[in-house]
């Protein structure tokens, strides 16, 4: 949920007591019950609220701990079972303002509040709602903007669209989030959130789920074309920016200040403009593979050729010089599934061999999922394992390397397995890892993991759920390497 942090443990049992039924809607929220016709499933009364919801409020705003955690619990067992009235629910919705935060707790009340209201929302409340909004602390108003943004009818999504401008200081960029990976109410929110990309905070995840939605046709591409002036305004001052920074092909520049948001934003922009007409985008695309920073000139690449050009080979040639750039460039100019062209003979031949995209693998792993956060500044290799696993895969190879940062202790990492007979491959099943620990008096069989590589395999192998077609034998469909290749 939005805004949450670390809590004691008797807070943690009591919001997970009050969450429950949320947390078990979660992954299904365009399910979530509402009231087509505003009632309430029992009658509205029209004198206010109910004893047992005066008793609930009441303890909701005195200081016995105890009594706040449980009447939160009795009110989200009220919802669970549907049995409020109207009144009943507007008189917790119009209470929510005097519940306190507990900064001692790392909790806030507010926010717990309208997590009750969860999994039942009702449209009686959004009177109500827009009442109260002014009078919360940004933890509730946030959570509102949950409860709105997630509730999958056009009147929750108006109304969710109505609270970022009345908020514009706020970026609900958890709610985007979730509406990212459960793709919902596309024709009311994408266009409206798209007019809004004039506000910094909000054009990534804008961008990012306006993609998403596209790839879950939860959209049409003229949402998009209509949209583009704003999408171009946001690529070319990215674009601006990220030409103006110089720096080493792989320095640690690439990711200090700013930049990394820059970088963010002109990659899915790329990805946007994959879905327009050549016409409308590659004189900018062709602005992407022009600059300096080799991974966006990799997506300039990629795109301009998924829309039918072929790769300058100069500019090929100067990305794939780059760790950061190299496996993702390789991945990208792989012939298609159908027979298409292969262009990675454009690579230079020393930057395509196992070892130069296994480097490749292990840097931007160090760099994207370690906390070193940034690429290394030297890498070399030690060592290259290889297990025999039998028909009908044969050899497995890992790449063992020890890399640094300035002049800093010698690392381990591995990058692998590798099946010798696709290589040169960026396929690592998901083996490629660093734990960051100086390489000392380890084998390269120890900092590579590869000891029972043999039995492991076997057992993937074995393991019919695995058959997701990627090779990566984890059953998701993703390959496991150059995880943002275009």
């Amino acid at each position: 949920m939005i805004g949450r942090g670390p809590r004691s443990a008797r807070a943690v049992a009591v919001v997970a007591a009050v969450a429950t039924a949320a947390i078990a809607t979660a992954a299904c929220r365009r399910h979530r019950r509402h009231d087509d016709d505003g009632g309430g499933g029992a009658a509205a009364e029209a004198d206010g609220p109910s004893v047992r919801i005066a008793a609930i409020l009441r303890a909701l705003r005195g200081d016995d701990g105890h009594a706040r955690d449980r009447a939160l619990r009795d009110f989200a067992h009220l919802v669970r079972r549907k049995v409020l009235t109207d009144a009943e629910g507007l008189a917790f919705v119009r209470a929510i303002p005097e519940l306190p935060a507990l900064p001692d707790e790392d909790r806030d009340l507010q926010r717990e509040a309208f997590h009750t209201l969860d999994p039942e929302i009702r449209f009686v409340y959004l009177p109500a709602f827009d009442d109260i909004a002014a009078a919360l602390r940004d933890d509730g108003r946030l959570a509102l903007m949950e409860l709105l943004g997630t509730t999958d009818h056009e009147k929750m999504a108006t109304a969710f669209v109505a609270m970022l401008d009345r908020f514009p200081a706020l970026a609900p960029s958890g709610t985007l989030a979730w509406l990212t990976e459960h793709p919902q109410q596309g024709p009311v929110l994408v266009p409206a959130l798209l007019q809004r990309l004039d506000r910094p905070a909000l054009q990534y995840p804008i961008l990012a789920l306006t993609l998403a939605y596209l790839e879950h046709d939860a959209i049409t591409v003229d949402v998009l074309t209509d949209a583009f002036p704003a999408v171009a305004e946001v690529f070319d001052a990215q674009v601006a920016r990220a030409a103006a920074a110089r720096g080493d092909r792989d320095g640690a520049w690439l990711f200090t200040g700013d930049y990394p948001a820059t970088r963010d934003l002109v990659i899915v922009s790329c990805k946007l403009l994959a879905w327009l007409p050549d016409g409308l985008v590659d004189g900018r695309l062709r602005q992407a593979v022009a600059l300096h920073d080799p991974l966006l000139a990799t997506w300039g690449i990629a795109v301009r050729r998924q829309l039918g050009h072929r790769p300058d080979a100069a500019a090929v040639a100067r990305a794939a010089l780059s760790l950061d750039a190299r496996s993702n460039l390789y991945a990208s100019l792989g012939g298609d599934d159908d027979g298409g062209r292969d262009d990675r003979a454009l690579m230079p031949a020393a930057t395509r061999t196992q070892e130069a995209l296994a480097a490749s693998l292990l840097a931007r792993y160090v760099a994207y999922r370690t906390d070193a956060g940034r690429l290394p500044d030297a890498i070399e290799p030690l060592a290259r394992v290889e297990v025999d696993v039998g028909p009908p895969d044969g050899v497995l190879d890992t790449f063992v390397f020890r890399f640094r940062f300035a002049d800093g202790p010698w690392l381990g990492g591995a990058a692998g397995p590798f099946l010798r007979s696709a290589e040169p491959t960026v396929q690592d099943f998901g083996g490629t890892f660093s734990d960051l620990e100086p390489v000392g008096a380890r084998t390269a069989a120890e900092i590579g993991a590869t000891a029972d590589l043999a039995e492991r395999w076997r057992a993937y192998r074995a393991d019919d759920d695995n058959d997701d077609g990627d090779g990566d034998g984890d059953g998701d469909g993703d390959a496991g390497a150059a995880d943002d290749a275009p």
